[in-house]
């Protein structure tokens, strides 16, 4: 087993774990900012 073909995977492993969480993580945090804008523009503070 060659260690650098051993690390490729491991890494590739490691990105398919990750971009789902880094996309879900994107959704929540456009939508906070979404919120925070249209409090922001909103005269009433919604809570």
């Amino acid at each position: 087993m060659d260690f650098s073909f051993t690390m490729l995977s491991f890494i590739n492993y490691l990105i398919n774990l990750l971009i789902p969480c880094l996309l879900f993580y994107a959704i929540l945090l456009s939508k906070y900012a979404i919120q925070i804008k249209f409090k922001m523009h909103s005269p009433v503070l919604i809570k």
